[in-house]
C-alpha cells in the first residue's frame, strides 16, 4: 500500500508539472494583465523563486512529500492563492454530506432489491435485477 501511495504521488507530482510552460508565467500574467504593466522576465524570474519553481523537479517534490508526511501540509494552492490545506477544508463537509447521502440512498435501494431477489430466485426479476445491480457496480 504504501508503495502505491508513493507510486500515485509521483504521477500526480508528474501530472502537475505536464502542461506547457510553468505556474510563474501563467501567474505573471494573471496578476498584471489589467494593471497596464509590461512583464518582464525578471519578474517572471521572482516569481519563480518566490514559489520555489526555480528548484529542480525533484526537489519540489521530495519537500512537498516531505511537508505531507511530516506537517500534514500539503503545499500552496497557486490558482487559488492559498494553502490546499484550506481548500481541502472549504470543502470536505459538502463531500461528506454528499457521501452519506449516497450511501442512505443507496441502502435505501440495495437493500429492498436483494430482499427481493432473495424471494424470487431464479426468476425473470432476479436476473433482470442482478443485471441492474451489475450495470449500477459498473
Amino acid at each position: 500500500m504504501i508503495l502505491t501511495m508513493f507510486l500515485v504521488s509521483i504521477m500526480v507530482f508528474l501530472i502537475m508539472e505536464l502542461p506547457p510552460g510553468d505556474y510563474a508565467t501563467r501567474y505573471a500574467f494573471r496578476k498584471f494583465s489589467g494593471s497596464g504593466t509590461n512583464i518582464t522576465e525578471a519578474d517572471i524570474r521572482n516569481i519563480r523563486a518566490e514559489l520555489g519553481l526555480d528548484r529542480p523537479a525533484w526537489e519540489r517534490y521530495f519537500t512537498w512529500i516531505g511537508g505531507i508526511v511530516t506537517r500534514f501540509d500539503f503545499g500552496e494552492a497557486f490558482a487559488f492563492e492559498t494553502s490546499v490545506n484550506n481548500v481541502i477544508g472549504q470543502r470536505i463537509w459538502l463531500t461528506v454530506a454528499i457521501l452519506f447521502s449516497t450511501l442512505i440512498v443507496t441502502y435505501l435501494v440495495a437493500i429492498p432489491v436483494g430482499i427481493y431477489a432473495a424471494v424470487h430466485r431464479h426468476s425473470a426479476e432476479d436476473y433482470g435485477l442482478t443485471i441492474f445491480s451489475y450495470l449500477g457496480l459498473a
